[in-house]
């Protein structure tokens, strides 16, 4: 079908039939590529599919040359809030030298809500670079609302500005 809308429900119904056989229709579907937005649902289902198992999957698409499934894959991954899903996305951090998709994996870092995660961003808001640790901070956003993450980010920028 032409729509991305319908081939997303596809997806997501594969997703619905679990077992290898939905699994491994997705990992084909995800390998033979589509949209952006259809290639994040094969991977958020992958992702519900086997958990852990398909983390390295989704990661090998953070490789893409296509900017918005790279974009997918780490999105996805963080959403999913597997530890092992976010020890890959600060891995791909350190390895992109804050490039083009520095900001999204710092972002997904951010949405996997792990504490592990925002000790990662709280770390580059007082050590990294100004323009890294604005964009952590522009990842720690998200979390503005809890008065938790509110006080340790201030923490974090008055042991930077100490720094300076």
């Amino acid at each position: 079908d032409g729509d991305p809308g319908v081939r997303r429900d596809a997806v997501w119904a594969v997703e619905q039939m679990a077992g290898h056989e939905a699994a491994w229709l997705l990992r084909l579907k995800a390998r033979l590529g589509d949209k952006p937005e259809v290639t994040g649902q094969v991977f958020e289902s992958l992702l519900r599919l086997e958990g852990k198992s398909s983390v390295s999957f989704v990661a090998a698409f953070l490789k893409s040359v296509d900017e918005r499934i790279a974009e997918e894959a780490a999105l996805t991954l963080g959403a999913s809030r597997l530890p092992e899903a976010l020890e890959t996305l600060k891995a791909a951090w350190e390895k992109s030298g804050n490039g083009v998709l520095g900001p999204v994996l710092l972002r997904s870092i951010s949405a996997s809500r792990l504490d592990d995660a925002f000790e990662f961003l709280l770390a580059i808001v007082r050590e990294g670079r100004p323009a890294e640790a604005q964009d952590a901070l522009r990842a720690l956003e998200i979390h503005r609302d809890s008065e938790d993450i509110r006080q340790r980010t201030e923490e974090a920028l008055a042991r930077m500005s100490r720094k300076s």
